[in-house]
């Protein structure tokens, strides 16, 4: 099931921000700060599209006639997001394909092959000491902490 993508065009009036869910009629909104519009598109997407609080979706904020500089920093922080993501992935990857090979290559070769530490192979190895057929919430948390937000 793919996740569904809306694109919203983002405007200054005075001190206000202004959002429209161009691909949503009748979804839009506005707030006093960026990160308060942020709240408030969720807020308007999930009404208007009937969604659920738990369902994902992906908003793509676009500005127009805007402030370039603004507008190229949000691009910088869309970018570290969708990288920050694709370290989790990563994350849970290395960790299950590390604890599925235990038995059959030593530490140090585990360690050369994905890139890190003996040490970190080993920390990996003991959180994983009997092997859920996924990694837990806790152990990825140990290995790739969530960012937030602050750079």
């Amino acid at each position: 099931m793919s996740t569904k993508q809306f694109s919203v065009e983002v405007t200054r009036e005075g001190d206000a921000w202004l959002a429209d869910v161009t691909n949503l009629p009748g979804a839009h909104t506005y707030a006093r700060s960026y990160s308060a519009l942020h709240r408030n598109v969720d807020e308007v997407i999930r009404l208007v599209a009937n969604l659920d609080d738990e369902q994902v979706f992906g908003v793509t904020y676009r500005f127009g006639d805007f402030d370039p500089q603004f507008a190229r920093l949000a691009e910088i922080g869309e970018r570290r997001a969708a990288l920050e993501e694709a370290n989790r992935e990563l994350v849970l990857e290395t960790i299950q394909a590390v604890v599925f090979l235990r038995d059959r290559y030593s530490v140090r070769d585990l360690a050369k092959a994905v890139g890190l530490t003996p040490g970190r192979i080993s920390q990996i190895l003991t959180a994983n000491s009997s092997p859920p057929a996924v990694p837990t919430a806790k152990i990825v948390e140990e290995f790739a902490p969530a960012h937030d937000g602050a750079a």
